[in-house]
């Protein structure tokens, strides 16, 4: 079978070191547990087959880099039916006999990307979808793997939690390194809960696991949790609104995993376990993000030998490793403009431009074109003006940083004020509170008008030597659109700090309706 297409998982890796009297070790870092698979892949050792069948599982090709590792991993299924292959226009079919030990072959690109050595945190993990090789097989694979090289190496070891120590050496104990795969929420999953009912929510920890129960240690505990369903009485919201009212900031950091049972808008019961922040899925079922990627070549192959570099580009682009992160970074106080509320539109925009233009016209039919840039003109004035005002800015973000008002905390009443963010990999859509709401606003506010202030220095340096070099067409559109979009910058400013002014003024001192 030949695909021109290909459908990959997204997933966040959890590190962990196991051992079985100290469950709450410190995890090695991506890189360590990723060096010792390189280890084992140079060594030849790694693949794993199963004695019952002959199936086997190995790596195929691995390249490990400072901010990732890249995989290949294979699966060769020797209990596979002998593969039938039909010719529907001539009606002649044919089936393809095994050899004895061969097994049908799939293959998976997996992309591990932990960003820097020392990262010990959970990071993006993207899986090629392939028979056989789903989340479940792959961690269980490379979890055998990194227990096998830990026991050849000895390499993974902690100091031991009771402090015991042998003269003047503390001793240290031998872990498990292992890896945890959680899924991320696809739209699907989010779009069932927003139209879905809950039936049935359970909490659990596992904080406690393999903690003692009893003083003879004849019981560990493996979890602790509560059950809570649904006060039918009452009107329901649908199952997100009322997950989101339900599991609080105090419950998440008392419970860590929560199991879903809900019914879809068509009455579909489903069941789902989940991270209780971020519905991060613990279960490997349809519900995780998945992305098709397509340009990477035609009928190609259910498995390779080495790396199909179209689909590992592909995966890269997908785990952002093409983009430039610091460039991200400094223009992320823009991330205002894509907050949504009702009327927001009103404030950031119109009211600004029909304001530019009403500006434009009084400036360029009692003023003239030459006062924009001429000296004590728009642009000199602007400058000035643009001088003063981040200082007041981060002022203000200061002390909404700091402000002891429990209304700040709280969710925007309606119309709800959201922000769809990338959080590793997936869009959420994100209910602003007033401190998150106003942080954006101030700090938006300051990163304009600094850029305002940056373009107007460039205007003044260059912007008459530029005009005088176009053509006459050139140069009026260059003044006349010039002078529209400064006006019109500056007149978001001043709207936008009024908004500001409102909120911190006012509108924070008074009650929630």
């Amino acid at each position: 079978m030949h695909k021109a297409e290909r459908d990959i998982f997204f997933y966040d890796l959890k590190p962990i070191s196991w051992h079985r009297k100290y469950p709450s070790l410190a995890p090695y870092p991506h890189y360590d547990m990723a060096k010792a698979l390189r280890t084992a892949f140079q060594a030849g050792r790694a693949e794993y087959i199963r004695k019952t069948n002959g199936q086997s599982i190995y790596i195929s090709d691995l390249l490990l880099a400072a901010n990732r590792c890249e995989m290949l991993i294979g699966f060769s299924d020797t209990v596979a039916a002998d593969p039938t292959l039909n010719n529907r226009p001539t009606r002649q079919r044919r089936i393809v006999k095994k050899a004895v030990g061969e097994g049908v072959e799939h293959s998976a690109h997996v992309l591990w990307v932990f960003g820097d050595a020392a990262n010990a945190d959970l990071c993006p993990f993207f899986i090629e979808r392939a028979n056989g090789l789903g989340s479940a097989v792959v961690a269980r694979f490379l979890n055998r793997l990194l227990r096998l090289e830990a026991a050849t190496t000895g390499n993974f070891t902690r100091p031991d939690p009771s402090g015991a120590a042998t003269g003047n050496t503390f001793k240290t104990v031998k872990v498990r390194p292992q890896v945890g795969l959680l899924g991320h929420p696809s739209k699907e999953l989010l779009k069932d809960l927003k139209n879905g009912s809950m039936t049935e929510l359970e909490l659990y920890s596992e904080s406690s696991r393999a903690t003692p129960w009893d003083s003879n240690s004849y019981a560990i505990e493996e979890h602790r949790g509560v059950v809570i369903r649904p006060n039918k009485t009452k009107l329901l919201p649908k199952a997100k609104a009322w997950l989101d009212g339900v599991i609080n900031g105090k419950v998440k950091s008392e419970y860590e995993y929560a199991r879903l049972k809900f019914k879809t808008e068509s009455g579909i019961a489903r069941a789902v376990n989940v991270l209780s922040d971020g519905y991060r899925l613990v279960t490997d079922n349809g519900y995780v993000r998945k992305e098709k990627i397509e340009g990477i070549g035609l009928m190609l192959p259910n498995a390779f030998d080495k790396f199909h570099m179209p689909i590992i580009n592909r995966m890269r682009t997908l785990a952002n490793l093409y983009a430039f992160p610091m460039l991200r970074i400094l223009l992320s106080p823009l991330n205002y403009l894509w907050v949504s509320r009702k009327g927001k539109f009103i404030v950031d925009w119109l009211i600004p431009i029909v304001l530019a233009m009403a500006s434009c016209a009084v400036l360029f039919r009692f003023g003239g074109s030459s006062f924009v840039a001429s000296k004590d003109g728009l642009v000199d004035r602007l400058q000035l003006f643009c001088s003063v005002l981040p200082g007041f800015y981060i002022a203000a973000l200061a002390a909404i940083a700091t402000f002891g008002n429990a209304e700040i905390d709280q969710i925007m009443p309606n119309p709800t004020t959201t922000l769809v963010e990338s959080i590793r990999g997936s869009k959420v859509k994100i209910d602003l509170t007033r401190r998150r709401f106003l942080a954006l606003l101030f700090a938006f506010l300051c990163w304009e008008c600094i850029a305002l202030f940056a373009l107007c220095i460039l205007i003044a340096l260059v912007g008459h030597n530029i005009v005088v070099a176009a053509s006459p067409s050139l140069a009026t559109f260059l003044t006349y659109g010039g002078t529209f979009v400064l006006l019109t910058l500056f007149w978001q400013l001043i709207c936008c700090t009024f908004l500001g002014l409102y909120y911190l003024g006012i509108r924070l001192h008074q009650p929630t309706v």
